[in-house]
């Protein structure tokens, strides 16, 4: 199976929509897995959220050290529901800082996240045909 993540095409039309970030949130509620404590949470949490593309390198070098493997889900869960499906904006920038981390693993956990968040949305009673 191929694991490598997608490359955005920055020709593309940025298709701007909104996911039900509640739908997904209620869903991670539901779902266990190790989790950091809250003093490198909050450390991860600082260096998503200023992120950018001229700092990218020393961030992605931060989070490296933080996100040990048995952190995989958890880091997958927050980036799938509270970065990527709220923030469309942001999606190269994620993609470059994925990259960036250059982790098999991680990327496989965040495919299989990503498609289990994929089926709780098609599965919602929000979500209208």
């Amino acid at each position: 199976a191929n694991l490598a993540l997608p490359k955005l095409d920055n020709a593309m039309p940025n298709v701007s929509f909104t996911l039900n970030a509640e739908t997904l949130e209620t869903a991670a509620l539901n779902k266990t897995y190790p989790v950091p404590t809250d003093a490198v949470a909050d450390k991860i949490h600082f260096l998503v959220n200023n992120l950018s593309t001229s700092n990218l390198n020393q961030k992605a070098e931060h989070i490296k050290g933080k996100v040990t493997s048995e952190y995989f889900p958890w880091f997958s869960n927050y980036m799938i529901v509270k970065r990527v499906a709220q923030e469309p904006n942001f999606h190269q920038l994620y993609l470059s800082l994925l990259e960036k981390l250059n982790s098999k693993d991680l990327n496989a956990t965040l495919i299989r996240t990503t498609i289990d968040y994929v089926k709780i949305l098609i599965k919602s009673e929000r979500i209208k045909t």
